[in-house]
């Protein structure tokens, strides 16, 4: 739950630790064993040196080291929006196209119609994948966040970053021509800080009246919204949770046993369940090991039977 102080939402401990277990607990089973039958072959191959159960184990642990960092934008946005309460903010899709046309690829007279290819070769095609993005009509603001883990891009991945800011930048101020448009880089964690220097240097040459491109690191991106201190208290909360120890919420479930497993292989779609009951080699190597050689007491066994009779039922 959240409570109010000094008109600020803040996220007590115990909410945070109900909302994070959910996030690290549902769906685990279902996902692993899709991802399992999506490319068995990932998993029982002779290009890596692993049993089948330690790539499970590899592929589960990265899904929940996501999952917790997507947790964690989620609590970013929380305190966001809070702090944007009664100013008439709104939310826009996070993932979106926007085209304009690129004014060097234009012929020199600027009132000159344009043939249908002269307008095809100026145009171009932008795709944005934020992490947060609101807007306010009435004042005419837009902001886009961009979270990024940590400053440690090299140089190749800096140049071809700063061609895509570029490329977005013109989108933005093509399309929101009366705006003043917010884009902001935001580094979670604070200690790796490589491209500072250079980041802040092409921020500068790109920013105007209309854009102002900015980069933050951890809890100094709220200084935006004067809320450095509830980011503070999600890094106590992670420390507490850590210190904790909550390594059963990091352990892969049980696909043979796991209920949630067993009542989504009974419903899910009839492609699914194909790939999951394949003849492939990969995919019955991989049964024979997370469903106990098919035993008949197995989640695999059940799942099929209850389907053979709702199948049986619909006829």
């Amino acid at each position: 739950m959240f409570y109010n102080q000094n008109e600020r939402c803040l996220m007590e401990y115990t909410s945070f630790l109900i909302q994070l277990k959910q996030a690290l607990t549902a769906d685990n089973g279902p996902k692993l064993l899709l991802k399992l039958f999506e490319a068995p072959y990932r998993y029982n191959s002779d290009l890596h040196p692993f049993q089948i159960q330690t790539k499970m184990e590899q592929s589960f642990l990265r899904s929940q080291e996501n999952k917790f960092y997507k947790f964690l934008i989620q609590c970013a946005e929380n305190i966001v929006t809070n702090s944007f309460s009664n100013l008439n903010y709104e939310h826009i899709n996070k993932n979106f196209k926007l085209s304009y046309l690129e004014k060097d690829n234009l012929p020199g007279d600027e009132n000159q119609i344009l043939s249908p290819e002269e307008i095809i070769k100026a145009s171009r095609s932008v795709k944005f994948k934020a992490n947060i993005t609101w807007i306010n009509k009435e004042k005419k603001e837009l902001y886009i966040v961009n979270a990024k883990k940590y400053d440690t891009a090299s140089q190749t991945e800096f140049l071809d970053f700063t061609f895509k800011i570029n490329e977005r930048s013109k989108a933005l101020q093509n399309n929101y021509r009366d705006y003043k448009i917010h884009y902001i880089l935001w580094f979670v964690n604070d200690f790796y800080t490589n491209n500072n220097s250079s980041l802040s240097e092409f921020a500068r040459s790109i920013s105007n009246d209309n854009f102002q491109f900015s980069i933050y690191y951890g809890s100094g991106f709220f200084s935006i919204f004067e809320a450095e201190s509830q980011w503070k208290l999600i890094e106590n909360h992670i420390q507490t949770f850590k210190n904790e120890n909550w390594d059963k919420l990091l352990k892969i479930p049980n696909l043979n046993r796991d209920p949630e497993t067993l009542e989504f292989m009974v419903h899910c779609s009839e492609s699914a369940w194909n790939k999951i009951s394949s003849d492939d080699e990969n995919a019955l190597k991989i049964r024979q090991i997370i469903f106990d050689n098919e035993a008949e007491n197995s989640n695999y066994k059940i799942a099929m039977q209850r389907r053979n009779e709702a199948a049986v039922e619909e006829v």
